[in-house]
């Protein structure tokens, strides 16, 4: 079964992630106006940094009929953020996904505060900033 998967980057904060996975799959959505993904299955996958991503992009663009997938051709977009001198942020791939199977889910190694920030604790936070 097909999935859009999502590469991010580890070394850019959570949210951050999240936010350019989103730029990936908003990008994809354009670059394949008539793609077989249909707002399915969405996996956010992480790798450590932008040099990661360029090694994955370089077999995407080059070496697309020995990446692991049951076809020659396997769709992707990549996005380069503006804000990041246009870095390489994340990239969407619509595969099987085997490729990806040694990547952590993305967040997966994020360790959780030791104190939740409630909304009240928040306000007070913006007051002293």
């Amino acid at each position: 079964m097909k999935r859009l998967y999502v590469l991010t980057r580890s070394d850019l904060g959570l949210p951050y992630q999240a936010v350019q996975g989103a730029h990936a799959v908003a990008q994809f959505v354009l670059d394949y106006p008539d793609n077989e993904w249909k707002n399915g299955y969405l996996i956010f996958m992480a790798e450590e940094d932008e040099d990661e991503l360029k090694e994955w992009r370089g077999h995407l663009q080059f070496d697309n009929d020995v990446v692991y997938d049951d076809r020659k051709q396997v769709p992707f977009s990549l996005y380069y953020e503006p804000d990041l001198d246009n870095q390489l942020t994340a990239i969407a791939v619509y595969t099987n996904g085997r490729m990806f199977r040694k990547l952590p889910i993305m967040g997966s190694d994020y360790k959780q505060p030791n104190e939740q920030i409630t909304a009240p604790k928040f306000e007070q936070m913006k007051l002293e900033a």
